[in-house]
């Protein structure tokens, strides 16, 4: 039995026209198509990307630029977190009713208080 061996493969990594950046393996002695390298882009590198031929390696853009071209999308409120925001207002809401009913009551009481203190001839 002869042996038999794996053939060798290594990453080639591609810049896409549309800036993406593409991975594959592939057989030792591949030949590169263009924008294509076998030099792994530094690690944490943002989209778009582009091949830069003098230095045969592909580079990303800055943070601020991704964020720029990629504007992430408000985070939308699960329904737990709807449902949270409605209670609190509920409640808030409920309190703010509560006051304002035990400020009336206060007056209403210190009106009739005066009401009666006045029949019994007392304040005028």
């Amino acid at each position: 039995m002869e042996n038999y061996e794996e053939p060798k493969t290594i990453p080639v990594y591609k810049a896409e026209d549309d800036g993406n950046l593409v991975t594959k393996l592939v057989a030792e002695g591949y030949v590169l198509s263009e924008n294509e390298t076998f030099v792994k882009p530094e690690d944490g590198i943002y989209l778009p990307v582009h091949f830069d031929r003098n230095t045969g390696t592909i580079v990303g853009v800055s943070k601020e630029e991704h964020d720029k071209l990629y504007p992430s999308e408000p985070d939308t409120p699960s329904s737990e977190d709807t449902i949270n925001a409605q209670l609190i207002l509920q409640t808030a809401k409920a309190k703010a009713d509560y006051e304002t009913d035990t400020t009336n009551q206060e007056q209403f009481n210190a009106s009739l208080l005066l009401k009666i203190a006045q029949n019994n001839g007392g304040t005028k």
